[in-house]
């Protein structure tokens, strides 16, 4: 039995991974993958995706099982910098002010990498 429910959640995990890449609505999502609105959420839960709690962003920032979002940059106070220059998969480049807020550069990067992977221009 516990075999099953390993497998099961590393279904769901896939499943999870591919309707953040898909773009589809949760109705739209499920109704292609075959399975209830209902089960998706309870997944979803149970594998603690989409929590709001600063913990639960390090490892799985909108990716599951990615690199963390977020990485200790030190910066030499020696040097002036006024942005921060981020290079993301896929070509795209983000400058962000050094004083950015920290949800309005999620947002950034979140929608940097969308254009990046899609490959069209804002």
């Amino acid at each position: 039995m516990a075999r099953d429910v390993g497998k099961a959640e590393g279904v769901w995990r896939a499943r999870l991974v591919r309707f953040q890449d898909s773009g589809l609505t949760v109705r739209a999502f499920c109704q292609r993958e075959g399975v209830s609105v209902s089960n998706f959420h309870a997944w979803k839960r149970r594998l603690g995706i989409g929590k709001k709690t600063p913990s639960s962003r390090r490892g799985t920032p909108g990716r599951l099982g990615a690199e963390p979002l977020f990485v200790p940059v030190n910066l030499n106070p020696g040097v002036l910098a006024l942005d921060v220059r981020i290079a993301l998969p896929g070509g795209a480049v983000v400058h962000v002010p050094l004083h950015a807020d920290e949800r309005v550069l999620a947002l950034v990067i979140e929608a940097a990498a969308r254009i990046g992977r899609e490959g069209s221009a804002c």
